[in-house]
């Protein structure tokens, strides 16, 4: 039984266990910084981030990582600054330089073609890939990124 601050005895389930007997994982600052290079690493090859993914990755790379479940890497990629979030939430900066070499190479080459003279068909493609899209995705609480 537990006491709680006025004195009272408080019921403790039999079933609950305190501790599962596995001491706290903790990670140094360059463990800490493992994960996020394999988590930046990831998204810089275009390679949808998952937990898995990381994990594999980190222990591909050194088999003595402290890190040895999937839950504990997400419990601290989330405490150093990740987050697991809804895609529609997700801001995409339409403006970027990226965004807008894209949309000019586009508009060039459209213009290029109907200089030309061939006929365009456009048709509706929306369905295509509509399982590879993900609902929710990792992002950098820092930057937004992901």
């Amino acid at each position: 039984m537990n006491a709680n601050s006025i004195g009272d005895p408080v019921p403790c389930s039999p079933r609950k266990l305190s501790n599962a007997g596995r001491p706290l994982t903790i990670l140094a600052e360059e463990q800490q910084e493992t994960i996020r290079f394999h988590m930046h690493s990831l998204l810089a090859e275009r390679i949808y981030p998952s937990v898995a993914k990381v994990l594999i990755r980190i222990r591909s790379t050194d088999a003595d990582f402290p890190v040895q479940s999937s839950t504990t890497l997400w419990r601290w990629m989330r405490k150093i600054g990740f987050k697991y979030q809804r895609t529609s939430k997700v801001k995409v900066p339409l403006d970027t330089l990226t965004f807008m070499a894209a949309r000019a190479r586009y508009f060039a080459s459209l213009d290029e073609l109907r200089s030309t003279g061939p006929k365009i068909f456009w048709y509706d493609e929306t369905w295509a890939n509509q399982n590879e899209e993900k609902r929710f995705v990792w992002t950098d609480r820092m930057t937004g990124k992901g």
